[in-house]
């Protein structure tokens, strides 16, 4: 611990749709965020103390996909005990974003993260860091087609180890995904070990993977980022 996180990669430029949101701007909702958005990085947290508390004693792998600047991951990690000796990847499609990612891990002591400035819809972004023991997917639901959605759930089992548990979170509204995702979690072989309540703005699910071995990486791509405006937009 104590060490500078590592920052590898180079910047992939977002599609023209995503273009429309800037995603460093974004960030800013995290200075004075908002009850519902203080709920959910609390109730993320929580679940990667919660998997940290029951991890088997034995090297653990995490992986964030579409991380950000790391709101949600890094201070539960600092918090824990076993958090500064988990090998933890940060893949983030924007270099302002993941600098500042690398600046928090640096200035928490966090010496085992690494900061992948990479599209994290591309498989080969995931070589050498698989399999998972926990992944992380906050925020990324929301930003997708539903199509999408179900394909990035369907690649979930070449990503994990047995028995690794899966967090993601989603936006309700109408249409209300939740539903939908929870039963292709299912058909993948995932356990749900927790959901929060309909009445959240976004649902914060936990699924544990039980499957026995872990499928070879699909020759595809795991999903295709458009961005909840322009989804709103018709986009």
């Amino acid at each position: 611990m104590g060490e500078a996180a590592e920052v590898s990669g180079q910047s992939t430029a977002p599609s023209p749709l995503a273009e429309a949101t800037d995603w460093y701007e974004w960030h800013e909702i995290y200075k004075t965020p908002d009850p519902d958005t203080v709920r959910r990085l609390a109730v993320i947290r929580a679940r990667v103390h919660d998997f940290l508390d029951r991890a088997p004693q034995r090297p653990l792998r995490l992986v964030s996909i579409c991380a950000g600047q790391g709101a949600e991951l890094l201070p539960a990690l600092a918090s824990h005990p076993r958090g500064g000796f988990v090998e933890v990847h940060m893949l983030e499609s924007d270099a302002r974003n993941g600098r500042v990612a690398e600046e928090n891990t640096s200035s928490l002591g966090l010496g085992n993260v690494r900061v992948h400035i990479t599209d994290a819809g591309e498989i080969s972004s995931y070589v050498g860091m698989l399999p998972a023991d926990f992944v992380l997917l906050s925020g990324l639901f929301s930003n997708l087609r539903s199509t999408d959605v179900h394909r990035a759930v369907r690649c979930l089992p070449c990503l994990c180890r047995p028995g690794a548990e899966v967090v993601w979170t989603c936006r309700r509204g109408e249409p209300d995904l939740v539903p939908s995702i929870n039963g292709w979690f299912d058909e993948e072989g995932f356990d749900l070990i927790d959901l929060t309540p309909p009445s959240d703005v976004a649902a914060v699910g936990t699924h544990r993977y039980t499957g026995t071995e872990t499928p070879s990486l699909p020759q595809r791509r795991i999903f295709d980022f458009v961005g909840r405006k322009q989804l709103e937009a018709g986009g």
